[in-house]
């Protein structure tokens, strides 16, 4: 009798952790999907710079941004940095103190900013502390002018606990909890 319970243990054990399984996976499907539509923005609007960056002003750059940051919902704020210079953010409101900011001068920025341009690709950082208060994760694209010279870097603020919440790690599911580990890359 004990070995037939102790095999039905193991049997709800596996159905259990194979349920666990499936449900992380749905987990990250969503946090995929969510992170993705916000990538596509910074796609385009990295494109729109490397193609305009000679028509760069302050209402043309705010009507795009404002664009962009309305067709997501996880964005805190977008922020333009030509030289690595934070000129253009929105909304302004709420991120006034992030105008003007140099990244070379923040040791814990800098190092995904440089990472940034010197691999050519998009690179996340975060859950980190913000300059203009809170916490969010922060994506940056380096934008190499079609000379393919360096122009400088996009970054967008994902309200990390929205995004969250929207791929369900903000509750228990089945009164299971799931904790999402952060595990940044190194150079490929």
């Amino acid at each position: 009798m004990g070995r037939f319970l102790q095999v039905e243990e193991d049997r709800q054990t596996q159905i259990e952790r194979g349920l666990t399984l499936q449900q992380s996976a749905a987990m990250r499907a969503r946090i995929e999907r969510e992170l993705n539509a916000t990538l596509y923005l910074m796609n385009g609007l990295s494109a729109y710079v490397s193609v305009h960056e000679d028509l760069l002003e302050g209402e043309r750059v705010e009507g795009v941004l404002r664009a962009i940051y309305r067709n997501s919902q996880h964005l805190r704020n977008v922020g333009l940095a030509p030289d690595n210079v934070l000129r253009y953010v929105y909304p302004y409101e709420g991120n006034e103190a992030a105008i003007g900011l140099r990244y070379e001068n923040v040791p814990e920025q800098w190092p995904a900013v440089r990472r940034a341009m010197e691999e050519r690709r998009t690179v996340m950082v975060g859950p980190i502390e913000l300059v203009q208060g809170g916490r969010g994760l922060i994506v940056r694209t380096p934008v190499y002018l079609e000379d393919d010279r360096y122009w400088g870097v996009l970054t967008l603020v994902i309200d990390s606990e929205s995004l969250f919440e929207a791929a369900g790690f903000s509750e228990a599911v089945d009164g299971t909890l799931h904790a999402l580990r952060w595990a940044p890359t190194t150079n490929p």
